[in-house]
């Protein structure tokens, strides 16, 4: 799933949560259900970390950032009357683990092994792959993408 459909999963989480750190925690366990669900990347990680790997993970990570942003500050001005924190701290757990996968790439490629680091990121990546691996298959790329923005869309819709 993208940043975008992880951090509004992650913040209406938070809604219903009662502080900022369960909020974060029910952020991130969404992220690892949302992962299991077949959703057209598959594929897409070869040419993710093929040539420039770089310069592509930290243009995509970039936009796709930048979208989930949007999409919060949106959804914060939808809810005032709940605390932004708990519901920031929601959005930043949905979106934490694709952050430490990206860190751990940039890590690796800029300053190779860093003793604890890099083992602690190395594990949760093998972590965070785990769930993507359990699909026998998966949707093209376009109908993931596709199903994705129609989520999103119908719950923004719902929100705001």
């Amino acid at each position: 799933m993208y940043s975008p459909v992880h951090a509004t999963a992650g913040l209406l989480i938070a809604t219903v949560m009662p502080d900022p750190m369960s909020a974060a925690l029910a952020g991130i366990a969404s992220h690892y259900l949302l992962d299991a669900v077949p959703h057209g990347d598959t594929h897409f990680g070869a040419w993710l970390t093929g040539g420039h790997a770089k310069r592509r993970i930290l243009t995509i990570e970039s936009v796709d950032l930048g979208l989930a942003t949007m999409v919060v500050l949106a959804l914060l001005l939808a809810h005032p009357e709940q605390s932004w924190i708990k519901l920031v701290a929601g959005a930043i757990g949905g979106v934490l683990p694709d952050l430490l996968w990206g860190f751990r790439f940039v890590v690796d490629s800029s300053f190779g092994h860093i003793p604890f680091l890099t083992s602690a990121l190395h594990a949760h990546d093998r972590w965070h792959s785990w769930g993507h691996a359990k699909h026998a298959y998966d949707i093209p790329f376009t109908v993931g993408l596709l199903l994705q923005a129609l989520v999103l869309g119908v719950v923004l819709f719902l929100q705001l």
